[in-house]
């Protein structure tokens, strides 16, 4: 839908669409190479290489109020990757740091991957509250719930609790920006 003619005349529309396709040659990329090669620093400069055109693509998509039926649809997996991959860098910094064996902090692997966790969080906040579109946000917390899970099957019940607080504020932050949205609106139309 967004590579239709008629769609890439629009400037903002084709502006998503690059962004979008970057993002999804990048993730392509990725498949193919970490596989053979495992994780490591190429593997999570192309996880990056994933976000960041999804996070400005994203940004894009909120900045105007009314699209179509149509173009909103195609919106959807664009919003829904870039919340997955916003999760997915954490996971992917922690996980690259276990396997190269960086540990600049000096801290065990559960206690870095903990503030890997929370300084993650942490940036997001901006990030969901400029977006707050719920498959943005829902995928979001839902990667931050099954890092949770895994970590409770594994027996590392003091990352897990912090992972499913976080899921849950992701979703009350999404909620609390939509309502300060719907504020200003309303106020703009008094």
């Amino acid at each position: 839908f967004a590579a239709l003619p008629s769609q890439l005349r629009q400037a903002r529309m084709a502006n998503i669409s690059w962004l979008a396709a970057a993002a999804f040659w990048a993730n392509t990329v990725r498949s193919l190479y970490e596989p053979i090669h495992g994780p490591g620093w190429i593997s999570l400069l192309l996880l990056f290489g994933i976000l960041i055109p999804l996070i400005f693509a994203a940004i894009e998509i909120r900045s105007r109020e009314t699209w179509s039926a149509p173009q909103t649809w195609a919106f959807l997996p664009v919003l829904g990757q870039a919340g997955w991959i916003s999760i997915a860098c954490a996971a992917g910094v922690t996980q690259t740091a276990l396997f190269t064996g960086f540990n600049p902090t000096g801290l065990g692997a559960e206690a870095s991957a903990l503030l890997v966790l929370s300084i993650w969080t942490i940036l997001a906040i901006p990030v969901i509250w400029r977006v707050r579109a719920l498959a943005y946000s829902g995928a979001a917390a839902w990667g931050l719930f099954w890092i949770g899970a895994t970590n409770l099957s594994n027996g590392v019940e003091w990352i897990t609790w912090p992972a499913f607080v976080a899921s849950a504020g992701v979703i009350v932050l999404t909620g609390a920006a939509k309502t300060d949205t719907a504020r200003s609106v309303q106020a703009a139309k008094t």
